[in-house]
């Protein structure tokens, strides 16, 4: 019984020495950068989506050609 809360003690100091370096960082700058981004990029969306598009479709055939599967 003396041996289980002596590890527990050990474990609970390990635990708190982690948390002591653990910093979480604020994400409020992130979230407004994001906000600003998403609105700029609103109007070229479907830009972008036919980009991704026409990229997947363009390394899927190109696989194809390179294996010889038509």
């Amino acid at each position: 019984m003396a041996q289980k809360i002596a590890l527990t003690r050990i474990k609970f100091k390990l635990i708190d020495k982690f948390v002591e370096q653990v910093k979480i960082q604020p994400i409020f700058n992130a979230i407004i950068i994001y906000a600003k981004e998403k609105a700029r990029l609103r109007k070229k969306v479907s830009f972008y989506s036919v980009l991704v598009f026409t990229s997947s479709v363009f390394s899927a055939i190109s696989w194809q050609i390179s294996r010889g599967i038509s």
